[in-house]
């Protein structure tokens, strides 16, 4: 199991994937979560369903195509690759969280 720090660039990549994922949580969550209305016999609460424009769906396309992107810029990064041959991406992806979480990323 290697004991090196994962390379700048593989944070970068991390950080780059988590960046783009948070992003499209944040704008589905943004458009989906209306205000909730009153149901007719004023017993219950239901949240309204939220019917997206096109520009909003094709927002939503350009976000999900970046963070695919960055995925498959962290999981074709050499470190990764490597770790994944040999056994021991839980350890590097652990190392790659916590790299991502210290100041300055």
């Amino acid at each position: 199991m290697p004991t090196d720090e994962p390379s700048a660039d593989l944070v970068a990549c991390q950080s780059a994937f988590q960046d783009a994922d948070t992003a499209v949580v944040a704008y589905v969550e943004a458009i989906d979560h209306g205000p909730a209305e009153e149901r007719a016999d004023g017993e219950d609460q239901v949240s309204r369903r939220v019917v997206w424009s096109e520009e909003q769906a094709d927002e939503l396309e350009r976000l999900r195509d970046a963070r695919m992107a960055a995925l498959k810029a962290l999981w074709g990064h050499p470190m990764v690759v490597e770790a994944m041959a040999g056994g021991s991406w839980m350890s590097l992806h652990r190392r790659l969280k916590k790299a991502v979480s210290a100041p300055g990323w």
